[in-house]
């Protein structure tokens, strides 16, 4: 393994403590996020980088939000266990069928989909292996062997579009952003150059996988919700933090919101 690769996963490269200020990172501007980032894009690999930089150009800046009148943040839990999995989705079926009005946005902050079908929703997860393959993250016997399946919180969203046919659909997810996030965290290699030093992929790491993906599918969500809807926003628990941060800057009212499962299984504090 690259000694530079090695450091970074022997120094919890994904822990957001390990890079002092990482914390102010939710307080910046769009485009001071997007300056800054752009930025720690120099010390990457050339494909990275220009995968970087297309997704940063793609974050719709948002001037004003008044018109969403809220949002209702749910989040969930990656895992490999199917038992946990069919448990959050059942989870999360009821969450949707609590708290949805006619009129709201539901935003799938973790795919790119905007037609919440089985079909659609496979070939967005294709489209995101087929990338990390490409990237270097996966091996090409990992890549083979891969079998695409949808999770929980996705078939509870197929579950949910199916129930309510009227319902505004929003895939706010960067195909790009996740799959070039999970190549580096899988293999830190594909990223480093000769000028790169671990803080600098950390850094980069974080504010693509924390913030530019929440950032732009609640911009997005935004730019294409009609006048005083509310926003159901699923994504991972893991963006909380910077959905907070993205809701004080904007000035809109944020509610976390999750199931009875979830709270137990994982105590998730709102």
């Amino acid at each position: 393994m690259h000694e530079l690769a090695r450091a970074i996963l022997d120094q919890n490269m994904f822990i957001p403590q390990a890079v002092e200020g990482i914390a102010s990172i939710g307080q910046e501007s769009d485009q001071e996020f997007v300056a800054k980032t752009g930025l720690l894009l120099q010390y990457v690999k050339p494909r990275i980088r220009d995968i970087g930089q297309r997704v940063l150009d793609k974050i719709p800046v948002v001037g004003n939000s008044k018109h969403v009148v809220s949002v209702i943040f749910v989040p969930i839990r990656h895992t490999q266990d199917r038992s946990i999995e069919l448990k959050m989705r059942l989870d999360l079926e009821e969450v949707l069928k609590r708290v949805y009005q006619l009129g709201d946005v539901v935003v799938n902050g973790e795919g790119s989909s905007n037609q919440f079908s089985k079909p659609e929703m496979l070939d967005d997860v294709r489209r995101s292996s087929r990338l990390i393959y490409e990237l270097g993250g996966f091996t090409r016997q990992q890549y083979r062997g891969a079998n695409v399946k949808l999770n929980g919180f996705e078939e509870a969203l197929i579950s949910f579009s199916k129930n309510n046919p009227k319902a505004i659909c929003i895939g706010g997810d960067s195909n790009e952003c996740a799959s070039l996030c999970i190549a580096i965290s899988l293999n830190p290699i594909v990223a480093i150059n000769g000028e790169s030093d671990a803080e600098h992929i950390h850094e980069l790491h974080w504010r693509m996988e924390k913030e530019a993906r929440t950032r732009y599918a609640l911009n997005l969500a935004i730019k294409k919700s009609p006048p005083g809807r509310r926003i159901i926003f699923v994504q991972g628990y893991q963006h909380l933090e910077a959905v907070k941060a993205w809701a004080q800057r904007s000035n809109i009212q944020t509610v976390v919101t999750v199931g009875k499962f979830m709270l137990e299984k994982f105590d998730i504090k709102r």
